[in-house]
C-alpha cells in the first residue's frame, strides 16, 4: 500500500491518492501570483473547464498574497466543486503560501 493510500485509510475517508506525477507537474488549476480580480477569474474559467471534462481537482499554489476577498471566492468555488462533484480534490503549495493563500489552502479537506 503506497503512503496516500494508507493516509486516506487512515483519516477514515475514501479519497484516491492523488496521480503524484498529475499534481507535481500537471495541475489543472493555478493560483499564482498575488490573488487579484485576474487571478479568481483565471482560476473560475479553470475551474469550469475541470468541472466539464470530468477529472478529479488538482491545484498549484504560489501565492505571497492578495485580496481576501478574492481568495474567500476561490476557496468557496472549490469547496463548492468538492462537495458537488463527487470527484477528488489535491492540493500542493509551491515555493510560497501566505496569507490569502492559506485561504485557499483551506477550501481542501485535511486527509492526516
Amino acid at each position: 500500500m503506497d503512503r496516500a493510500s494508507h493516509i486516506s485509510e487512515e483519516a477514515g475517508t475514501s479519497r484516491a491518492a492523488p496521480d503524484l506525477s498529475r499534481l507535481l507537474f500537471e495541475p489543472n488549476l493555478r493560483v499564482h501570483g498575488l490573488i487579484d480580480q485576474t487571478v479568481v477569474s483565471n482560476v473560475l474559467h479553470d475551474l469550469k473547464a475541470v468541472r466539464d471534462g470530468g477529472n478529479d481537482l488538482y491545484v498549484e499554489i504560489d501565492t505571497p498574497d492578495g485580496d481576501a476577498d478574492g481568495a474567500r471566492r476561490i476557496a468557496l468555488e472549490i469547496k463548492l466543486f468538492l462537495k458537488h462533484s463527487g470527484r477528488n480534490g489535491f492540493v500542493l503549495g509551491k515555493n510560497t503560501v501566505y496569507s490569502a493563500g492559506i485561504t485557499v489552502l483551506a477550501a481542501f479537506p485535511q486527509t492526516w
